[in-house]
């Protein structure tokens, strides 16, 4: 047994050391042969998974395993597909799996796959479908690594990890579809200690796949298992990810069952809303907000980095880049958002076009922002949400300003119309003493009427009608978060949970469905582009 062998082997039993664990992982850097055998051991694991047979290597320990980070290497051809028969009952007195697990594993391989255990139930059309020519869908297949094009075949047990913007779709022979976002892992064709007959099966280790389903045969429903839970689905369309917090199950047809792994608790996510299975999660029904028209959709998620991304879908994206003379001052918050620091703002590199043409066309406009000011008492106007070039020349902006009295603060809204001056103003605000450090729900709408409202926690706080339209955009003016686009000493002090765009005025009763289903209902919204 050599070093990798033996490191893996503990792995498996769940009782590796941190320092063995570091050991191992260097070594798949020092050596690519070594990232290769630790692969072909743990598609030993995965081949044993789908006998129904007990074992004891948990689930617990292969989510470790299946999360360590995968070291650059170089693709490798693909190897021909193995012959594979159903495996014989076992005796009675005949070794547990588990105990065979820990004899063969040091001896390779190589013995085990003459066997051929596992017999697949899952049906696949040939052919794997990229959105891009130029993206790549790297594959774990037999141990080994190889890179899947538009037109290439996926086999049972597939492990695909997408990076770098790719996306891909595949079908079953049924016409069940899936669609799986960029930076997402998954497995193909497991059962997973699922306690039935599946018909189809997912795992979906990390990231987004978006799920059409046909009818199910009846007893034999597809599932989808994550680190947190089980999907089971009879015929249905919904959104499944899988974060290092939660899972997120959106139904948009159809109702799909949600089985929470740690207590087998299930709740049934019908048309319309979402559940979330988490540490900090009841498993309640929340209503699907709005997507109506959205532009833009910024939902800090990431938890590390200097780019935000647009996760619309929309267009062209309108990712955020750290700027500023301090742009290394921000923090990632635990639960979710961003704070500056010290002198730092988000802005983009590239003009917010596809916003300008929107709106032009739409004559509308909703501004919305989960935030949590850090100060009552900020002037300037300090500047939340601005597509601008300087402070006098701006498209719009949600900014936050002094109110009357001591201790009072305001939002307000500038708008650039041809019957405003080029700065936006006159300007809407909220009534004085309306904000408060606390998580805020704050938006602003214009109509295609020209009326124009604030709400603050789902409830109408303001409102006047304000001339003219948007004709007057400025094409080339881009969008900063936390500040003026320019860099002037506009910072806005707070933290940031989520911000939308879109080209239409959002209802009162769109407005209280997205108060009501809080600052996180858009975390794992997929960053996919129709095609």
């Amino acid at each position: 047994m050599n070093r990798v062998e033996e490191l893996t082997q503990k792995a498996l039993d769940g009782n590796i050391s941190a320092e063995e664990d570091r050991e191992l992982h260097l070594s798949f850097t020092a050596d690519p042969a070594n990232w290769k055998q630790y692969l072909q051991l743990l598609a030993v694991e995965i081949e044993l998974r789908n006998l129904n047979e007990a074992f004891d290597v948990s689930d617990a320990v292969m989510t470790q395993l299946d999360a360590r980070p995968t070291p650059a290497r170089a693709p490798q051809a693909a190897k021909p597909a193995m012959a594979r028969a159903t495996a014989p009952p076992r005796a009675k007195g005949q070794p547990s799996l588990g105990w065979l697990l820990r004899l063969i594993l040091p001896f390779g391989v190589a013995a085990l796959l003459v066997f051929g255990f596992v017999h697949f139930k899952d049906t696949f059309k040939p052919a794997v479908a990229t959105a891009s020519a130029q993206s790549a869908i790297h594959v774990v297949r037999g141990g080994g690594a190889i890179t899947l094009a538009r037109g290439d075949a996926l086999r049972p047990l597939d492990k695909l990890v997408l990076t770098n913007g790719a996306e891909a779709a595949f079908q079953y022979d049924d016409g069940t579809r899936v669609r799986i976002a960029s930076e997402s892992e998954l497995i193909i064709g497991a059962t997973l200690s699922f306690k039935g007959s599946p018909s189809k099966s997912i795992y979906l280790r990390s990231g987004m796949i978006e799920v059409t389903a046909s009818e199910q045969p009846k007893g034999r429903p597809m599932v989808l298992k994550t680190p947190d839970a089980f999907a089971i689905v009879r015929g249905t369309k919904f959104n499944l990810f899988a974060g290092p917090k939660n899972t997120r199950l959106s139904v948009h047809e159809g109702a799909v069952d949600l089985e929470r792994l740690s207590d087998a608790k299930t709740v049934t996510v019908t048309a319309g809303y979402f559940a979330d299975v988490g540490a900090n999660s009841d498993m309640t029904l929340l209503p699907l907000r709005s997507t109506d028209k959205l532009g833009v959709l910024y939902t800090f998620e990431e938890s590390k980095g200097k780019t935000v991304f647009d996760r619309s879908g929309y267009g062209e994206p309108i990712d955020l880049f750290a700027s500023g003379k301090y742009p290394d001052s921000g923090k990632w918050l635990p639960e979710g958002g961003f704070m500056w620091e010290n002198a730092g703002y988000w802005k983009s590199e590239a003009p917010a076009k596809k916003m300008v043409a929107a709106c032009r066309e739409s004559r509308a406009l909703t501004v919305e922002a989960w935030l949590s000011p850090t100060r009552i008492q900020q002037s300037g106007p300090a500047r939340i949400v601005t597509v601008s070039l300087t402070s006098h020349q701006v498209n719009f902006q949600l900014a936050h300003d002094l109110g009357s009295g001591a201790n009072n603060g305001v939002f307000l809204t500038r708008l650039r119309t041809t019957k405003t001056d080029t700065t936006g103003n006159p300007a809407l605000h909220t009534p004085s003493g309306s904000v408060q450090t606390r998580l805020m729900h704050v938006v602003y709408t214009h109509d295609a009427d020209g009326k124009q409202t604030f709400y603050i926690d789902g409830k109408k706080v303001s409102s006047a009608k304000v001339a003219g339209d948007f004709t007057n955009w400025v094409d080339g003016f881009r969008l900063a978060l936390g500040n003026d686009v320019g860099g002037e000493n506009k910072f806005w002090e707070g933290r940031f949970h989520l911000v939308a765009l879109y080209y239409r005025a959002l209802s009162q009763e769109d407005i209280e469905r997205q108060y009501t289903s809080g600052p996180r209902h858009f975390v794992g919204f997929p960053l996919m582009q129709a095609y």
